[in-house]
């Protein structure tokens, strides 16, 4: 039922972007997204026997706390100006904020989603080191994170990938301790399974994202796409993404899961267990 009810969201958006009349186009990007999420979940539970949607309540959760966590990284764009939106001016700022956020509820489902499904068909037996982080060195990376986040800003052209790491520097070692899950923890103890698996689960995640996007410039919805404006010399490049630009999402993917871990919201993200 939920891969069938997928791909009718994905039709109906595909077929709304063949007309440009609103308020159709308005939501066909939003539809097809959604759809996407449904036929990949769905996947990812044959390969994993792991669903996001298992329980719906955990994943309103999630899909709520994925449009905080994106707006932090529009905000943050208001300095970087690494991406834009070429069509954003055809709307007020209130219904642009609106429709976005709806759009940005997909962010943390999908890289999810993709983690599972990569899990799944490496049959990945993961586990995650349970120990404690002193505190001088939760204070230490934390000072880190923030000090990135102020250098980011005040230094974009220079320093501008730091962004996609500083929500893990502050959160991961707020996670390690309080006793969750944390990455920091499986680095100290040699224990990079997680993190091999959650880096090619945000390259899979990633190579979807740019893949869409690409392809959206040719549907009338005006929300998306984004398109990259890099301050870095642009070398070969997948759809409008210069390849060495993927790399990004591997610390993105990190400071989205310790994001989770510090919210506490009880998804099946990796199929894990503690040691």
């Amino acid at each position: 039922m939920q891969l069938i009810l997928g791909v009718i969201l994905i039709s109906i958006g595909i077929y709304l972007s063949q007309y440009n009349i609103r308020p159709f186009i308005d939501f066909n990007f939003h539809l097809a997204w959604f759809g996407f999420l449904l036929v990949s979940d769905n996947i990812a539970f044959r390969f994993s026997g792991k669903s996001i949607f298992s329980n719906w309540r955990n994943f309103l959760s999630l899909a709520f706390a994925s449009a905080f966590f994106w707006w932090f990284y529009e905000w943050a764009n208001i300095f970087l100006k690494n991406w834009f939106y070429p069509t954003k001016h055809l709307y007020e700022q209130t219904e642009w904020g609106i429709l976005s956020t709806a759009a940005f509820v997909t962010v943390l489902p999908h890289l999810a989603i993709s983690t599972n499904i990569i899990s799944g068909v490496l049959k990945s037996n993961i586990f995650f080191v349970k120990a404690k982080i002193s505190s001088q060195l939760t204070i230490l990376l934390m000072s880190l994170g923030l000090i990135s986040l102020a250098l980011v800003i005040y230094l974009p052209i220079y320093l501008f990938p730091l962004i996609w790491i500083v929500t893990f520097l502050i959160l991961d070692p707020l996670n390690a301790i309080q006793g969750r899950r944390s990455l920091i923890l499986q680095i100290l103890k040699k224990n990079y399974k997680p993190l091999i698996v959650l880096g090619i689960g945000a390259i899979f995640a990633g190579f979807w994202w740019e893949t869409i996007n690409f392809l959206i410039p040719k549907w009338t919805y005006p929300i998306v796409p984004w398109f990259w404006e890099l301050p870095a010399p642009i070398t070969t490049k997948y759809a409008q993404m210069p390849l060495a630009g993927f790399l990004g999402y591997i610390p993105f993917i990190y400071s989205a899961f310790a994001f989770v871990e510090f919210l506490q919201i009880k998804i099946p993200w990796l199929n894990s267990k503690n040691k």
